[in-house]
């Protein structure tokens, strides 16, 4: 990087077309080798979030791709690599517009922290490529916009920004190129963030994405658009919600998103998209208001899938229930509660115990936010969960759980008095 970095991009200016693309790709494959692009799969926890202050939601934004030891020699080059990258793509030239542009997307998939405080001088350029008639550029703009959001350090860049790109978001998801929509509704989803980067801090320009809801009501409620399109406006949605759900402003969009939201929970083709974005709006730190008319048909329609085949999916639903009770079990109407404890009763067993792992914290989080089920909870699953405790098989995070439940067990005595748990 040290001998190699800085030549290639004073060959930036090379005269012959093919060539000078030849000198995108090769900065594009060392940056490419510079970093670890091996995410850690993201789980978030049921307890306390280790560092519960820096995001919205209460787990930790996924980080960006790991630096090599020598990755310093690239990133000292930045600067200059992308003042020569915006020369580029002012150029006459179609194809060197698009090979600059295409170089910038993959340093912003790399290295998104280095070239983040360079972004105010290549603005300008970013505008007139989300405006292309060339689809490709519009996609490379979008994409790179929404690496850069996702993994934002200056939260107060893209505020200024907002008023500006926002706008050209919004007239992207109205594009004839289903990738180009699909994009925007995940730049979109992933720049809410950096408009609001904690509960506290609540930026004015967020009323920039009000008029997104008007299109993500649409595109729930098309029948004939692209499934790529449908899952991205349901992330979009998750994520939009989870930002603005408490602020007066967003009400009325937001009841008014909800009841499509619902029938895309129901649906075959998009349950589980629907169910990802649900888990994001109760991983959120903000008390979403208008949840509550919808809590009913949600607790119900995951209850009823328990009983599916798939065990993958069976987990989904199981992972979004304990969010969902943790942060809602207060206003889940009792009968629905009744129906998801009669429903995952039949899952607490030696033979899987992830899923009984996720089905006894359910009924932990019933008991700390429904006091009033735990007559319910106590004479539904302790038997199914005290068979398992004679099994030789339970451990880890099941036998975690189980312990934690017991003890909440054994604080309803009125119930469950401590000499019956004994004996039993």
């Amino acid at each position: 990087y040290a001998k190699f970095a800085q030549p290639l991009i004073n060959r930036f200016n090379e005269r012959e077309e093919s060539v000078k693309l030849d000198v995108f790709t090769t900065f594009g494959e060392m940056a490419q080798a510079a970093v670890i692009k091996t995410q850690p799969f993201l789980v978030a926890s049921t307890g306390a979030p280790s560092a519960p202050s820096s995001s919205v939601l209460e787990v930790e934004r996924p980080a960006p791709p790991k630096e090599r030891p020598n990755a310093h020699h690239l990133i000292a080059v930045m600067p200059s690599c992308i003042s020569q990258l915006n020369k580029q793509m002012r150029s006459k030239a179609a194809k060197t517009r698009q090979g600059a542009l295409a170089l910038l997307r993959i340093l912003s998939e790399c290295i998104p922290q280095h070239v983040e405080p360079n972004i105010p001088q290549v603005k300008d350029e970013l505008i007139r490529a989300m405006k292309e008639s060339n689809s490709s550029m519009r996609l490379d703009s979008l994409v790179l916009m929404r690496h850069l959001a996702e993994n934002f350090v200056q939260a107060t860049m893209y505020q200024q920004l907002a008023t500006e790109l926002c706008p050209l978001f919004l007239s992207c998801c109205s594009d004839t190129y289903y990738k180009s929509i699909a994009q925007a509704l995940r730049a979109i989803g992933a720049y809410v963030y950096t408009l609001r980067p904690t509960p506290e801090q609540t930026s004015t320009e967020l009323k920039e994405m009000i008029p997104v809801f008007e299109v993500l009501k649409a595109k729930l409620l098309a029948t004939d658009i692209d499934q790529e399109v449908k899952e991205s406006a349901l992330e979009c949605l998750g994520n939009l919600v989870a930002c603005t759900g408490d602020l007066p402003d967003f009400q009325p969009m937001i009841q008014d998103c909800l009841p499509s939201f619902v029938e895309r929970i129901k649906n075959e083709v998009t349950r589980s998209t629907a169910i990802k974005a649900l888990r994001t709006i109760c991983m959120s730190k903000v008390q979403i208001i208008a949840i509550s008319s919808i809590l009913p048909a949600v607790g119900s329609s995951l209850s009823q899938y328990l009983s599916q085949n798939s065990r993958a999916f069976r987990q989904q639903c199981l992972d979004a229930l304990v969010h969902l009770i943790r942060k809602y079990g207060s206003s889940i109407p009792t009968d629905t509660t009744m129906q998801i404890l009669g429903d995952m009763v039949a899952f607490i067993t030696d033979t899987d115990l992830y899923i009984t792992d996720l089905c006894v914290q359910i009924a932990v989080q019933v008991l700390i936010t429904s006091p009033r089920m735990a007559a319910s909870v106590i004479e539904r699953c302790v038997p199914a969960v005290l068979s398992v405790c004679r099994s030789p098989l339970l451990q880890g995070s099941a036998l975690d759980s189980i312990l934690n439940f017991l003890s909440r067990v054994a604080q309803h005595r009125e119930h469950c008095p401590f000499e019956k748990l004994r004996q039993e």
